[in-house]
């Protein structure tokens, strides 16, 4: 959280942030389901071509959360992408605060209410 705050104080644009968060969620999401399909983590590493120094924050991850929870984060992605455009309420650092949350396993996407 602490980094989030740190780049929302340096002005860092939301759409970038907003880039590169859904880009690591819809992996692990996918990533998720092959698990959850049986495949081996290494294999499903390899195929995502997930760096050596990485692969113990996705493995964690992975079982930590469910793909529903990955699916979860991708639908609050959606409302941040909305909220930036304009055509959505709510502002897009609280929802990257709500993301951050739930990968974390601090808090599950159902003990919070989306606005």
């Amino acid at each position: 959280m602490k980094m989030l705050y740190q780049l929302q104080a340096g002005g860092t644009e939301p759409t970038v942030l907003l880039w590169a968060f859904s880009k690591e969620i819809r992996a692990l999401a996918g990533m998720a389901q092959l698990l959850n399909n049986g495949m081996a983590a290494a294999r499903i590493m390899q195929e995502y071509r997930i760096w050596d120094s990485r692969k113990p924050i996705f493995q964690s991850a992975l079982q930590r959360l469910s793909p529903t929870s990955f699916r979860h984060c991708l639908l609050e992605a959606a409302r941040i992408d909305q909220a930036i455009k304009g055509i959505g309420e709510g502002n897009p650092w609280d929802g990257f605060s709500t993301i951050i949350l739930w990968l974390s396993g601090k808090v599950r996407p159902t003990q919070l209410s989306i606005a």
